[in-house]
């Protein structure tokens, strides 16, 4: 065991019951107008440093919601842009599910995708529109609403096979085939 001199020791902390010389463990002993016994748990990181892996603060959790969001936006547009329907049901069709699986998700969790298209359909910044099916049922899909996706900071990307000049003066998308 590590002697430290100090209030607050460093102390090895255990993950999943095995000690990690690398994880540190640093506790307030005593606090003039703060609570007494808070831990926070530290990873050491080359080239010298500290970062906190404890509990997720608000603005850690808020930046996490913001890019799933930003990653189900970004997925959207390529996915109506290659033709092809999700839905916000529960189904084969179901947004959240679809994303979750491709290799392009950036790690974002199917939880994730739900409460971010929950968030992104209460802006406004997607929508579900019907459409006439083939076999003449009426179905569900999700669509970009473009000025608000805008307007709450998710901009206009250029997709992987896209180019400037394949926007036409009408704004109307065209494809490079």
């Amino acid at each position: 065991m590590e002697q430290w001199i100090s209030k607050s020791p460093l102390l090895p902390a255990k993950e999943g019951g095995v000690v990690d010389r690398s994880l540190k463990q640093l506790t307030s002993m005593k606090a003039n107008y703060g609570p007494v016994g808070q831990t926070i748990t530290l990873r050491w990181e080359p080239p010298g440093r500290f970062r906190n892996i404890g509990p997720a603060t608000e603005v850690d959790r808020i930046m996490e919601e913001k890019r799933a969001e930003a990653v189900f936006v970004r997925l959207l547009r390529l996915v109506n842009a290659q033709g092809m329907n999700v839905s916000a049901n529960p189904g084969p069709t179901y947004a959240p599910s679809k994303f979750a699986k491709r290799d392009d998700s950036e790690g974002v969790t199917k939880e994730q995708f739900q409460k971010a298209m929950e968030r992104l359909l209460i802006y406004g910044v997607i929508c579900i529109v019907t459409y006439k099916k083939s076999d003449r049922r009426e179905g569900s899909r999700l669509v970009l609403d473009e000025s608000k996706a805008s307007e709450y900071g998710y901009g206009e990307a250029t997709l992987p096979f896209e180019s400037k000049a394949s926007r036409s003066e009408t704004g109307v998308d065209t494809l490079p085939f």
